[in-house]
């Protein structure tokens, strides 16, 4: 694990997997996970893990756990957004090529690890990006019903400093089964 500083000061966490047998593999391979999850969305054990799968062929792979999970820094305010989720992707990337030595790294971002591939990439650049994979990133953000709907709602974020996921996904969680017995048109979206 290497613990590393963003620019604000944030301590995150960067586990490193080196490969394994022969490597003619130039570039490192960097994982970034998505919203709600961690370096475990890549690595959840021998079994089932995308980071030691590209290890084993020989790939030198790294997986972030961005600001606020796993055992990176939770910062103690709540002002810190998507933006900064970027700027903790660059401060991996710096520091992967720093040790490795290599001139470029290979991303693959799931969902919001693959939006914050595009926003790298719209800062700054593909200098040291040589390939970027985007698994189940939204594409686009359309005016379908749904997503109009919940901009009704936004007045909320007003009121309320942070929104507590994890107590709303346990409350939510056991009614779940309502998604498969009651008909489409009660969730428009």
């Amino acid at each position: 694990i290497h613990f590393i500083y963003t620019e604000d000061g944030i301590r995150l966490a960067l586990y490193r997997y080196l490969p394994r047998g022969e490597s003619n593999h130039l570039e490192p391979v960097f994982f970034c996970h998505g919203l709600g999850s961690s370096k475990h969305n890549f690595d959840l054990d021998d079994t089932y893990s995308w980071v030691r799968h590209f290890a084993n062929a020989g790939f030198d792979s790294w997986v972030i756990d961005l600001r606020g999970v796993g055992l990176s820094q939770t910062p103690k305010r709540w002002d810190w957004c998507f933006d900064d989720h970027v700027e903790d992707a660059k401060t991996a990337i710096a520091h992967i090529k720093k040790t490795t030595g290599a001139e470029k790294v290979n991303w693959i971002g799931h969902s919001m690890g693959g939006m914050v591939l595009y926003a790298y990439l719209a800062l700054h650049g593909s200098n040291f990006i040589r390939t970027g994979v985007a698994l189940g990133p939204p594409v686009r953000f359309s005016n379908k019903r749904g997503y109009r709907l919940s901009l009704k709602f936004t007045w909320v974020l007003n009121f309320v400093k942070c929104i507590p996921l994890g107590w709303i996904v346990r409350i939510l969680m056991p009614l779940s089964f309502l998604l498969r017995i009651l008909p489409k048109f009660v969730f428009p979206f």
